[in-house]
C-alpha cells in the first residue's frame, strides 16, 4: 500500500486507548527475542512523505518497547523500520497494536534538539 493508505490504517483504531495519535499495527505475526534490538519493518510503495513520526510510550503495560523516539519513511528502502526490545520471547499477532505515534513536521524534532540545546548551554554559561 503507498503511505497515504498506510497511514489511514493506523488512525481506524476504536479498540484502542482514547487519544489522539494513531495506532501503528503489525503487518503480519512475528516473533520478539529478548534483550535484543528487534526490528520491526513496514513496507510501502511509492514517494515518502515529508512526516515525522513521534512515538508516544502509551503502552507501558506491554513486554515490549520501541526504542526510538522518531521514526520516519525511508524513501531509499521504502518503508518504516520500529526498533523494539522486549524483556521477553513475545509473539506479535498480525494486526496487533506496537506503538502510539504522532505525525509531526520535520521541523518539529529539529526545533527540540535545537531548544534544549540552547537551554543546555544558557545554564552552562550562567
Amino acid at each position: 500500500m503507498n503511505c497515504e493508505q498506510l497511514i489511514k490504517s493506523w488512525t481506524n483504531s476504536t479498540t484502542e486507548k482514547k487519544c489522539s495519535c494513531c495506532v501503528i499495527k503489525v503487518p503480519m505475526t512475528i516473533s520478539l527475542l529478548p534483550n535484543t534490538i528487534n526490528e520491526i519493518i513496514i513496507p510501502f510503495k511509492g514517494k515518502t512523505p515529508c512526516t515525522v513520526l513521534q512515538v508516544k510510550q502509551h503502552m507501558s503495560d506491554k513486554p515490549w518497547k520501541v526504542i526510538g523516539e522518531y521514526l520516519y519513511f525511508n524513501q531509499s528502502s521504502s518503508s518504516v523500520a520500529i526498533p523494539i526490545m522486549a524483556s521477553q520471547k513475545t509473539i506479535l499477532s498480525k494486526n496487533e497494536a506496537i506503538c502510539h505515534v504522532q505525525l509531526m513536521a520535520p521541523f518539529g524534532p529539529l526545533q527540540a534538539v535545537k531548544s534544549t540545546l540552547l537551554f543546555f548551554i544558557y545554564n552552562i554559561t550562567k
